[in-house]
């Protein structure tokens, strides 16, 4: 049982894209705490961007329930919570979290708070990234696309904003899957 009381095989999940090649399943748990305080309203519908975080603090457990347990004692830390839209995991078979409702936003990329950031849990500037874990958010970034209906851009938080974030491992990936091979 995970902390609160909800058992694991209780979390819901949600399937973004379904059908279609971007196809990704999340554990849809955007109301089971209070992740973050909504920075200001903004029209439903596309995002006008795509932001790839980090958390800097690490969890390397793969069950759902330590996930789970991780993500609630963290949903305060920090200034801001969890303001992250997704929260991907980067052990196999890195599992996404669905926090934050994307038709809101949320204190997560200054001056683009209303776009939808998918957060890597880790250090990336440190450490390498494991194999699988920038495809699971470019899968995550993509199907979002899916949903919406059109291509959006997807940047590092450091695109916009003097930071390390998502790190410069993780950052290379995006690089990589955004530009193609240099």
């Amino acid at each position: 049982m995970a902390p609160g009381g909800v058992l694991v095989a209780d979390l819901e999940t949600l399937v973004i894209a379904e059908g279609s090649e971007w196809e990704v399943t999340v554990y849809d748990v955007r109301n089971s705490a209070a992740w973050a305080v909504e920075s200001f309203r903004r029209n439903p519908g596309p995002s006008q961007g795509i932001y790839w975080h980090h958390t800097v603090s690490r969890c390397e457990d793969v069950g759902v329930e330590e996930q789970y347990r991780w993500l609630l004692t963290h949903k305060d830390s920090g200034p801001y919570g969890l303001p992250y839209n997704f929260v991907v995991f980067p052990r196999e078979p890195h599992n996404v979290w669905y926090l934050c409702d994307v038709d809101k936003a949320w204190p997560h990329t200054y001056g683009h708070n209303d776009a939808t950031a998918i957060c890597a849990v880790g250090n990336w500037d440190v450490t390498p990234t494991p194999p699988g874990l920038a495809d699971t958010m470019w899968r995550v970034s993509h199907a979002l696309m899916v949903m919406w209906g059109q291509d959006i851009d997807v940047f590092g938080h450091r695109d916009c904003f003097a930071t390390a974030c998502p790190g410069r491992y993780l950052y290379a990936d995006l690089k990589m899957l955004r530009d193609g091979p240099a």
